[in-house]
Formats: C-alpha cells, sequence, structure tokens
C-alpha cells in the first residue's frame, strides 16, 4: 500500500468514474430509448 504513487490513484478515480458515467448512458439508452432520442 504504501508504495502506490497519488498518480495511480488519480487514475483509478478517472477510471471509475468513466466506466461509470458509460454504465449509467448504457442503462439509460437500454431502459430510456426516448430519454436518448431527446439529446
Amino acid at each position: 500500500m504504501s508504495g502506490i504513487p497519488k498518480g495511480a490513484i488519480i487514475w483509478c478515480l478517472i477510471v471509475s468514474w468513466w466506466v461509470f458515467v458509460l454504465v449509467v448512458g448504457l442503462l439509460m439508452v437500454v431502459v430510456f430509448p426516448e430519454a436518448g432520442a431527446i439529446e
């Protein structure tokens, strides 16, 4: 744990955020297709 650089933690947060955004976006398209059509 002590050997983890700070940049790696920031990258993990960025990647986690983008994965979350992509999953939510895909769910919106699948579950609410009319919502995606508005945008």
